[in-house]
């Protein structure tokens, strides 16, 4: 439910703010800015790095977000979930683009290519 920060492997801080159930998955940007959080909760959370704090919380999935890709522009984030959703997101923006697949079953995992134009989803 909560988020905790090392900086050193010795120094743990925890991140201002939670979840309203367990984490499941988590994703930090390439330039170390932020982190993604997805939980049971059915949200998506986006933590500033530099402060421990909560920045967003992204919602429209409606089963437990498995899976987290941040694209290389630190801009784009991919979500799955086990409502069988994929979806595109604006994280600076903390806004919603659009639906990218659906399936009839869970989705527990993603994978995202070099190139950022193919992703591979597992159910």
């Amino acid at each position: 439910r909560k988020l905790r920060f090392s900086d050193s492997f010795a120094n743990v801080k925890d991140f201002s703010g939670y979840h309203d159930d367990y984490i499941t998955c988590l994703e930090l940007d390439q330039r170390e800015r932020f982190v993604v959080s997805g939980s049971s909760d059915k949200t998506i959370k986006v933590w500033d790095m530099q402060t421990q704090r909560l920045m967003v919380t992204l919602e429209k999935h409606t089963g437990t977000v498995t899976a987290l890709k941040i694209f290389r522009d630190s801009k784009t984030l991919m979500s799955s979930s086990s409502d069988g959703e994929v979806f595109l997101w604006n994280v600076q923006s903390g806004t919603f683009m659009r639906s990218l697949a659906k399936s009839d079953q869970h989705i527990t995992t993603l994978a995202l290519d070099l190139s950022h134009k193919k992703f591979v989803m597992g159910t």
